[in-house]
């Protein structure tokens, strides 16, 4: 947790790059800024947690997707700084497919700090089609890369593949 640029034909590998976006951010375990580090740890991690508490969880996630989703679609980019996981961060990857060894992956801080300073430009990976390289700013990365508008209608899952 995306907007196509014109350069792209491809709009596909720009909708599995938004979904992956904010995949990503609730796969890693993202949490408010307003939920102490301790609410993470406490959670029960065992089979036998009630259904009720996992309705909850999963209710929470899916409301924190939809936040996520609707700050991208209205290009708050900075709003979801606070859904950045507080220490393994938020990974952009510019397809579907996560290249750990790649990928782009920022602090909260280092999110705030690059949305500032829109100079700095890093290397996202290579488009589609032409293996040029997108060497780009991440207010302008995000600004053209993500097009969250496209999940308005989007169906949300938990840990459930959806066909």
């Amino acid at each position: 947790m995306i907007i196509l640029p014109t350069f792209f034909k491809n709009e596909s590998a720009a909708l599995a790059s938004s979904g992956l976006l904010l995949l990503t951010l609730t796969a890693t375990g993202c949490q408010s800024a307003s939920e102490p580090s301790e609410a993470i740890v406490s959670q029960p991690t065992s089979t036998s947690a009630t259904a009720i508490s996992t309705d909850i969880s999963q209710q929470t996630l899916k409301q924190q997707a939809l936040r996520i989703q609707r700050a991208l679609a209205n290009k708050n980019f900075s709003r979801i700084a606070k859904d950045i996981h507080p220490t393994r961060g938020v990974r952009f990857s510019m397809y579907a497919y996560v290249r750990p060894e790649s990928d782009k992956v920022f602090s909260r801080a280092q999110y705030a700090q690059y949305l500032q300073q829109s100079k700095i430009r890093f290397t996202w990976g290579e488009r589609d089609g032409s293996g040029e390289p997108l060497i780009i700013p991440l207010p302008e990365y995000l600004d053209t890369w993500v097009k969250a508008k496209t999940f308005n209608d989007a169906t949300l899952s938990v840990n459930e593949f959806l066909d």
